[in-house]
């Protein structure tokens, strides 16, 4: 599964790439589609489209949100049996 893909890329979005999207993007979407059963329904895809800009280069990308939350809890599951917080917050 991938986290989500560059519009006009081919490269890998990375838990940590995603990330920094998130945080920079400037236009948020969802992803909408026609429910073929139904004349007049639609429904959410799952995916986000996020917009923005790094430099002079404008960047897009499809965001898998099922995919990326469970990414982000293997990461956050990871973090608390590897890190030992004590540790951290004691000078």
């Amino acid at each position: 599964m991938t986290l989500g893909t560059f519009q006009n890329k081919e490269s890998l979005l990375t838990v940590r790439g995603s990330c920094n999207k998130i945080i920079h993007a400037t236009g948020i979407q969802l992803d909408w589609q026609d429910d073929e059963k139904s004349a007049f329904s639609r429904y959410w895809s799952g995916y986000l489209h996020l917009t923005g800009k790094s430099g002079e280069d404008v960047w897009h990308i499809n965001l898998n949100i099922k995919t990326w939350c469970k990414s982000m809890k293997f990461l956050h599951e990871i973090l608390r049996s590897e890190v030992d917080w004590w540790e951290v917050y004691i000078d």
